[in-house]
């Protein structure tokens, strides 16, 4: 009975947390500054609400003093056009603009993007969130935003990101900024599913023997 209690838990565990995807944008790959606090400096989360909407939660968690996100930059599954998604605001800080477009948008001349938020200066600082429902005129959930930026042929790259970020106001007095992008993506869907599919086979293996 304990067995399949815990087995249980584990399962309900994974279900919870089966569809999102977290990006930690952790890494500063423009040669500029990096933010002061502790990496990631800021974590973007995909949860899916509906077919066709998906939900994200821009945080500025570990920003310090006067540091603030300039623009974003996301990716969308190339398969489909980024220009039919609709954006709705619904907490946190607004963005200024927002702007869609295949391949369109250039993050310090280290990859395209295929949409960006534009938030005005010293309002998307430290330790803030800023909450939209993204939708697609189809089905979409959120490993349609789990791809890679499209390198420039131009410049030589240091890496494509899922997401990246221009931060502003960093250091001394505040002048400096620098690009950061994420190393590892952080898909809850599967690492915890996975989990939870080895402890159920153990469970069984046991039950068996």
């Amino acid at each position: 009975m304990l067995q399949k209690t815990f087995v249980f838990v584990i399962l309900m565990t994974c279900i919870s947390f089966a569809f999102s995807l977290t990006v930690p944008l952790n890494f500063e790959f423009s040669g500029g500054m990096a933010p002061k606090g502790t990496a990631p400096w800021l974590t973007a989360t995909f949860e899916n609400v509906s077919a066709n909407t998906v939900r994200l939660t821009m945080s500025t968690a570990n920003l310090v003093v006067s540091e603030f996100v300039g623009e974003w930059y996301f990716n969308f599954n190339p398969s489909l056009n980024p220009s039919n998604l609709t954006f709705v605001y619904k907490s946190g800080v607004s963005a200024a603009t927002i702007s869609k477009g295949a391949n369109a948008f250039k993050a310090d001349g280290d990859g395209y993007f295929d949409f960006k938020f534009a938030f005005t200066a010293n309002t998307f600082t430290k330790v803030l969130t800023s909450v939209y429902e993204i939708t697609y005129t189809s089905a979409i959930t959120d490993a349609s935003f789990n791809y890679k930026s499209s390198p420039d042929p131009m410049f030589a790259s240091t890496g494509s990101y899922t997401s990246a970020a221009h931060i502003q106001g960093i250091g001394t007095g505040a002048t400096g900024s620098g690009w950061i992008g994420d190393i590892v993506p952080e898909p809850g869907t599967y690492a915890l599913l996975g989990l939870g599919l080895f402890v159920l086979a153990m469970a069984r293996k046991t039950r068996q023997n």
